[in-house]
């Protein structure tokens, strides 16, 4: 259980944070207010009806790909994220979230490394890679991009804290769990806490009373 509630809460994280956010008309804007009501399946409806109406952009194919994915029609997501992906790099990064719901870590590191030699060091574009070279067992690589995770300066209070939960769950991993609480005491953004109470990368501290304490 814990475990599914904590892909569902990544996936809202991540994307938010990976896909572009662009100003959005007509069904794009009428699709993302579904969305962010949580009516899943009438924005669905949609974003079909305007991709079967029309040559669809890649904005479209996009945040068609965001709709299914919440709705967990995972195949239909990685279709159009990849469609999306095809026509426009800037959305090269949205398939990530998916990739890693199915152990595709070789597409992740090839996506994540692209976009990375971009210059793009997004913490959800680190956060792959670091996923990905954690599940294949690439020590070097995972402390490579662990390396640029550290030396990150963001300004946007957000992506602070989720560089900050990214770094406890790298702690945590380690056995590391001193070092781990002290990066969760710095955290303010409370979706992110009370995702942290719920994801089972954090069972080995979950019982310690900092950790329920900060997270509840």
């Amino acid at each position: 259980m814990r475990g599914s509630i904590l892909r569902g809460l990544v996936v809202g994280v991540l994307i938010y944070m990976l896909a572009p956010a662009t100003a959005g008309a007509g069904p794009l804007e009428d699709a993302r207010t579904l969305i962010d009501a949580r009516r899943y399946d009438e924005a669905v409806k949609v974003l079909e009806q305007a991709v079967a109406a029309d040559n669809a952009s890649a904005e479209l194919y996009n945040e068609l790909g965001i709709a299914y994915h919440w709705t967990k029609d995972y195949d239909r997501a990685l279709k159009y994220y990849r469609q999306a992906a095809k026509l426009d790099k800037t959305y090269l990064t949205s398939p990530l979230p998916i990739l890693d719901h199915f152990n595709l870590y070789d597409e992740m590191i090839q996506i994540g490394e692209a976009a990375l030699s971009q210059g793009d060091t997004h913490p959800g574009v680190l956060t792959g890679l670091l996923n990905a070279y954690y599940m294949t067992g690439n020590e070097p690589e995972h402390q490579r991009v662990l390396g640029i995770l550290k030396a990150q300066t963001y300004v946007d209070l957000y992506e602070m804290d989720y560089q900050r939960y990214v770094l406890a769950k790298v702690e945590v991993r380690a056995g590391r769990h001193e070092e781990a609480i002290a990066y969760i005491a710095q955290m303010t953004t409370t979706s992110l806490l009370q995702f942290m109470a719920t994801a089972s990368d954090f069972d080995p501290i979950a019982q310690d009373p900092r950790f329920i304490e900060m997270t509840k």
